[in-house]
């Protein structure tokens, strides 16, 4: 299974940090959704995973090799980049043309798949990319990445000014190729409503730092909707950090993001009730805590009340060395387990950022 690694990747623009600390590691056979705000540094992320753009810190590999120059590892790599940011650099060429330095560039271009497109799209190879339209400039970096067969392939902001009928397209297009090759694509988007099916896993990207990595459905399953009075919202969530809030009036609106621990203590109980999983967030997270480690006592006195002090009365007849290191060995089990578990609560107790 081939691997795209960062590591402690930063960068910066004139003293500004855009990218801090990044570890971030891509796994082939999957598709992943890249999600953040308009400044966020998902392009600039992109174009560093993929050596377009040199780290100020870190590095970046590609199954144990550095990507930076070297063909080796870039043959496998292909980041389309969002051509309506870069107007000015491609305006003046046509479209043939600029397909044509594309599959220069990818060694495992496929030719037929972007005529296919290209036919499919209605895109004019003779127009310049000054007199193409938004939805069109991104149909070319759409034909782009697919025709370019690489391993990885990196799409930055691809749907952006196509319209409902070619976003939808474009999804099945990229469900086919996955299907067929097993390729694995990155995807930045600002639409998550429509792609959320898409996505195998997402990376949550804010102000230059990975706030979270992890299964799309798992993640769906932890966001709740808060609404209602604002007072009554405000107590409810207190302590939770929000993601999104929206105001009507007087109503609130808030997303919050509960634990995976929680969620599963409240589900052992049938208690998936939204409204009492937000409420008590921070109390089952103490009550699971301080009951793991009353069982974990209970559990070591009965060991000890049961088996090591009626061996010292000679009610049992197993060796005292056997029986201490028995002993030892059960009341270690039973405190290293209760101590990983209450650590692991505590830590997922909250998203921290």
């Amino acid at each position: 299974m081939s691997r795209l690694t960062a590591r402690g990747i930063g960068k910066t623009y004139g003293g500004k940090q855009v990218l801090q600390g990044i570890d971030l590691e891509l796994e082939s056979g999957k598709i992943y959704g890249l999600l953040g705000r308009n400044g966020a540094g998902k392009t600039t992320l992109l174009s560093v995973l993929t050596a377009q753009n040199p780290a100020t810190a870190g590095s970046v590999t590609f199954d144990g090799e550095p990507v930076w120059e070297n063909p080796r590892a870039l043959e496998h790599l292909c980041f389309a980049r969002d051509l309506g940011q870069m107007s000015g650099s491609v305006s003046g060429l046509t479209v043939r043309e600029y397909l044509r330095i594309a599959a220069a560039y990818c060694p495992r271009w496929d030719a037929g798949m972007a005529a296919r497109l290209i036919r499919e799209f209605g895109l004019e190879l003779k127009k310049p990319f000054a007199r193409l339209s938004r939805g069109m400039v991104s149909m070319v970096s759409i034909v782009t990445a697919l025709a370019s067969g690489a391993e990885f392939t990196i799409l930055d902001e691809p749907v952006a000014g196509l319209d409902v009928v070619a976003r939808e397209r474009f999804y099945t297009l990229i469900l086919d190729e996955f299907a067929r090759s097993g390729r694995t694509f990155v995807i930045s988007t600002h639409i998550i409503e429509e792609s959320e099916n898409l996505f195998e896993e997402v990376i949550i990207l804010d102000q230059g730092r990975i706030l979270l990595k992890e299964n799309t459905q798992a993640l769906l399953e932890r966001c709740f909707h808060v609404s209602g009075r604002e007072d009554e919202v405000a107590r409810a969530t207190a302590g939770l950090r929000v993601f999104h809030e929206e105001r009507v009036g007087r109503s609130l609106g808030v997303t919050v993001l509960l634990s995976a621990g929680i969620l599963l203590l409240a589900a052992s109980f049938g208690l998936l009730d939204s409204a009492l999983l937000v409420r008590w967030q921070g109390r089952i997270q103490w009550i699971v805590v301080l009951g793991t480690a009353a069982v974990a006592m209970l559990a070591g006195f009965a060991l000890c009340w049961f088996v090591y002090l009626p061996c010292l009365d000679g009610r049992l007849s197993v060796s005292m060395t056997g029986l201490q290191i028995l002993a030892a060995a059960g009341a270690g089990v039973l405190y290293l387990a209760s101590g990983i578990l209450a650590w692991t609560t505590v830590r997922n107790a909250e998203v921290r950022f």
